[in-house]
């Protein structure tokens, strides 16, 4: 009997009404998922049975996706399907399944990762925290949250805010405190306004003395009133030039450094446990079920 096959045809029907054709497409990205499965290209035959579950929700397939994603260190997505397989409905052509899901979950279950993300400050309007690409929702903050062993990396954005990245490598069966803290944006306006006004002030210093020097070079004697007030208005001017002067370089400064600042202190507080279960090389399947489908029929692996 092709035990896949059947099943995949004899599952119990969704709520709604199923196009005969996307069971057919089905069936046969069923088949095709249990090919590579037998060749141990679980991310390809991943790809297969999530299409073929799209399509038509099988319980058959719900167990064989869920072995795809252990032997790919997708822990928790495994769990996920596992514990659906063993939601459906016994029967016969399952019930050989059964007991290896429970044996493949009591395995996951202690290497899953948990990983609290804490926000700060919390409450910013449009805050979002993305896990790996794919945002954290907001009621998961502040709670122990499934993650798979391995390096992940945590980005927060929000309007107005400088994003922050933080790197996380979580070990199997361990527990980690994230806080992610945004910080604002430094404004350019300041450095700007320093800029400009510091730019008039020489501007003004430069023409104030430029007239003192041609008033001093004209005046009829050196030591008379009119070359004291020449030489009066170079002094001033270059007092007025050097501070617009100064007052450029510090904006100039503040602008070129605006984007040197320490990223956000990012807290991380990591405490592992013992799981009872060293991290395994290679191939994942060792005393899990697998199964695969052929010409002759489903298969059981060991």
């Amino acid at each position: 009997m092709i035990l896949g096959i059947a099943v995949l045809c004899t599952a119990p029907a969704t709520a709604r009404a199923e196009n005969p054709a996307d069971v057919a497409l089905a069936r046969e990205l069923f088949t095709e998922g249990s090919r590579f499965a037998e060749a141990g290209n679980w991310a390809a035959a991943s790809q297969r049975y999530a299409r073929s579950l799209a399509l038509k929700r099988a319980a058959i397939t719900l167990y064989s996706l869920g072995i795809c994603h252990k032997n790919t260190g997708k822990l928790v997505e495994a769990l996920v399907n596992l514990r659906a397989f063993l939601s459906e409905p016994s029967v016969p052509a399952t019930e050989p399944y059964e007991a290896p899901a429970r044996a493949a979950i009591a395995e996951i279950e202690p290497r899953i990762g948990r990983v609290r993300i804490d926000l700060v400050p919390p409450g910013v309007p449009g805050a979002v925290i993305a896990l790996d690409g794919v945002s954290v929702p907001p009621a998961a903050y502040g709670m122990d949250r499934p993650i798979d062993p391995g390096d992940h990396e945590l980005v927060g954005t929000a309007p107005d805010h400088d994003p922050t990245r933080v790197s996380l490598h979580v070990p199997e069966g361990s527990r980690q405190q994230v806080t992610v803290k945004l910080a604002s944006i430094r404004s350019n306006v300041l450095p700007a306004s320093l800029i400009a006004g510091g730019g008039a002030a020489l501007a003004g210093g430069v023409i104030v003395g430029l007239v003192g020097v041609s008033e001093a070079s004209s005046a009829p004697t050196r030591d008379g009133e009119e070359a004291d007030a020449a030489r009066t208005k170079m002094i001033v001017g270059d007092v007025i030039g050097g501070v617009g002067l100064a007052v450029v370089v510090v904006g100039v400064v503040m602008l070129l450094t605006a984007g040197d600042e320490p990223p956000p202190e990012v807290g991380q507080h990591a405490s592992s446990f013992s799981t009872g279960h060293a991290r395994r090389g290679g191939a994942r399947c060792a005393r899990t079920a697998c199964w695969s489908a052929s010409a002759s029929g489903a298969t059981l692996r060991w």
